[in-house]
């Protein structure tokens, strides 16, 4: 025999009946024989089965959960090991097989959410879109529906301050109500900002200076600011009675109609007042711009 070989004791659970191989180291140094398993060792003379066997019989008093089999010499003991590596490669192929198809099922189960949630998400996006669009659409109309509220409630103010007026500036007042709301409710609802270009390194052209019928039309449709400005360049050009009187009468507006007392600002938000009201501040613009044409407007 060999300097060094493995044998094996083949042991058996007695509650279980299962069996156990265990390895056994024998080495040789002359005639004299050592076996060593589990810790425990043995020497005989010349022949390895005794040493063998007195190691078995060494694990055996120590545990006697344990009964003995037989003893498996070197090569019945390759042959086993060598068997239970490939049932142990078997076991391992087939857990690998196994996970294979478990990840393959979940990829496949992972790609058909993910699908589905992209399809989910879409339709999401779309209903968003849509409602923001019918809630900025409700909101434009709301701004609106207040804006013609608030001109009726200007004018039934002024209503009730011309109380003691007769009944044709009265219906004058209601109608020029009436039409202010209707040109509100009458306006295009506006739409979404587009996104602004890009600001350019070079300077913008300079627009050209509108002509002056433009700029009448311009002060006819004249919001809240736009009575700010004529109202104080009136008031800066024609500070007097007098000289607002002539501005009325080139209007074609009625001074009887017009309080013309107090200081030019009030004197001349009451003339605008009523110039809107019968649609003859253009007149009113181009009269001022005829007379004074370095009034601004």
């Amino acid at each position: 025999m060999s300097d060094a070989e493995t044998w094996g004791i083949v042991l058996r659970d007695r509650a279980s009946g299962a069996e156990q191989w265990v390895a056994c180291d024998v080495t040789r140094d002359g005639d004299v024989v050592t076996a060593r398993a589990h810790g425990y060792g043995y020497r005989s003379v010349e022949y390895a089965q005794p040493a063998v066997e007195g190691v078995g019989r060494l694990i055996l008093q120590h545990d006697r959960t344990l009964s003995s089999v037989r003893i498996a010499a070197p090569a019945e003991y390759a042959a086993h090991m060598e068997g239970v590596r490939r049932a142990l490669v078997a076991d391992e192929v087939e857990r690998l097989r196994a996970e294979v198809t478990r990840l393959a099922d979940t990829i496949g189960a992972t790609v058909l959410r993910v699908c589905a949630e992209s399809c989910e998400r879409d339709v999401i996006l779309d209903a968003i879109r849509e409602r923001g669009e019918d809630a900025f659409r409700r909101g434009a109309e709301a701004m609106r529906e207040m804006a013609a509220g608030a001109c009726e409630r200007i004018e039934s103010d002024r209503w009730e301050e011309w109380i003691a007026s007769d009944y044709s500036e009265k219906r004058g007042a209601s109608r020029g109500a009436r039409d202010c709301a209707a040109a509100v409710c009458g306006l295009p609802l506006p739409t979404e900002a587009t996104p602004q270009p890009a600001q350019s390194h070079e300077a913008p052209e300079t627009p050209a200076a509108p002509d002056a019928d433009a700029w009448v039309e311009s002060w006819a449709d004249a919001g809240p600011r736009g009575l700010r400005v004529i109202r104080f360049a009136l008031a800066t050009a024609a500070p007097e009675r007098w000289q607002a009187e002539r501005l009325v009468d080139a209007a074609w507006l009625s001074r009887g109609r017009i309080d013309m007392g107090g200081d030019p600002l009030s004197m001349w938000h009451a003339i605008i007042d009523e110039a809107v009201l019968n649609e003859r501040l253009g007149d009113l613009v181009a009269a001022a711009r005829a007379k004074y044409p370095s009034c601004g407007l």
